[in-house]
């Protein structure tokens, strides 16, 4: 099935999410702080991230910006204790796919990773793009077409760059 990375510095959290997942026939890999994460996404690809914020060693939002660089086609699922709408909209501009507070109902969990893996199927009209086809529109010649799916440029806390979406017609 998919290869699913967990981000949690809580034992108990990612063995529990480590042995259900597997349970139900994905390769996970379980990180227990930021470093070990990076170092996890340059060796090999995951299909999706489940990510705290409230890691030892890691501002959160600048790991799910980095990971998002890393693992553009991935998706990335914060899980997390911080309850803040401004912590939801920041992890979403950092590059976020879904935001899920603790304590999480795992049923909805195992759900919303259901719905966000079969979108990202390859083939599918709404799946995800990968860098080569889908550079961010500020790189992009003019006239270009729009990609369907927004790439960042993540800098220090947010300091995002949103392509614009929906495309807007050509001007005629």
């Amino acid at each position: 099935m998919a290869r699913i990375m967990i981000v949690e510095d809580d034992d108990a959290i990612g063995g529990r999410l480590a042995a259900t997942l597997r349970s139900q026939g994905h390769a996970c890999e379980w990180c227990p702080d930021g470093a070990s994460a990076l170092a996890r996404a340059g060796r090999a690809p995951a299909d999706l991230v489940l990510l705290d914020l409230g890691l030892p060693d890691a501002d959160g939002f600048e790991l799910c910006c980095g990971l998002r660089k890393m693992l553009p086609g991935a998706v990335l699922v914060v899980l997390t204790a911080r309850t803040s709408e401004m912590d939801v909209i920041e992890a979403l501009e950092s590059g976020a796919d879904d935001y899920l507070t603790k304590p999480f109902r795992l049923a909805e969990l195992q759900a919303r990773i259901a719905a966000h893996l079969r979108r990202a199927e390859p083939g599918r009209a709404d799946g995800p793009i990968s860098s080569a086809t889908a550079p961010c529109s500020s790189t992009a010649p003019p006239g270009a077409a729009s990609p369907r799916r927004a790439r960042w440029s993540c800098g220090p806390r947010s300091s995002t760059c949103w392509s614009s979406w929906p495309p807007r017609p050509a001007a005629r």
